[in-house]
């Protein structure tokens, strides 16, 4: 028995991930195949390429506050550490800061970019998801 995981390619990309167990019996003083499973079939792991950043208090403090946004509704955002934490219904992330105004969540493609208005206040936060946006939530 030979176990192990395996990827799926489309082109030269790799498009999931999945365990196999292969049967080999001896026969006819050859081995061979008899059976091949397949199974527990994911997408492939997310690799995150970013690098964070630290920020001072007062800046991460800014961010913090609710936010309403059109699909996902309350969305949370608190200062843990030198971090910050999202709270959206069941889904809690920590996000880590890119940029000053730009965070990152480590194990997914999401960001977090706050934009500020004129006098420098927090007013919405824009949701991407692979470089597109997928919410906008503004500042309550």
């Amino acid at each position: 028995i030979i176990k192990g995981e395996h990827y799926f390619y489309i082109g030269d990309k790799a498009d999931g991930l999945a365990k196999f167990n292969h049967i080999w019996t001896f026969k006819n003083d050859q081995w061979k195949m008899s059976r091949v499973l397949s199974f527990d079939h994911q997408p492939v792991p997310y690799e995150n390429k970013k690098t964070s950043i630290s920020l001072d208090d007062a800046l991460l403090t800014s961010y913090a506050g609710k936010y309403v946004a059109p699909q996902t509704g309350e969305v949370t955002f608190s200062k843990q550490g030198k971090n910050l934490q999202m709270k959206a219904g069941p889904m809690e992330l920590f996000l880590l800061a890119e940029k000053t105004n730009l965070f990152f969540h480590k194990e997914s493609s999401l960001t977090f970019e706050f934009i500020s208005n004129s006098n420098q206040e927090v007013i919405k936060v824009i949701i991407r998801e692979n470089g597109n946006i997928v919410e906008e939530a503004k500042r309550l």
